[in-house]
């Protein structure tokens, strides 16, 4: 039996508002789950099930910001959606 977790509307725009607050920083070069979720203020746990849903849904695209296998680190870009190229 597999155990499927969902991801809610909110916990989505939380981590999706906690993407575009990190972006804003300069100084981020790679961003954690710890990281997001602390900025988005939900469970560690809880964003790699967003994380994977917002890919899916194609709304944020996945960098690797690291080569090495063994210490893996990403980086996160929110896609635009095409209704707001004009805006």
């Amino acid at each position: 039996m597999e155990l499927k977790i969902e991801s809610t509307a909110e916990e989505q725009k939380a981590v999706l508002d906690a993407i575009s607050q990190l972006n804003d920083l300069r100084n981020v070069k790679y961003m954690s789950q710890a990281m997001i979720a602390a900025t988005a203020g939900i469970k560690v746990t809880k964003v790699r099930v967003v994380l994977m849903d917002l890919i899916a849904a194609k709304k944020i695209t996945q960098y690797a910001a690291t080569t090495n296998p063994a210490r893996q680190r990403f980086y996160y870009v929110i896609n635009q959606d095409p209704g707001d190229a004009n805006t």
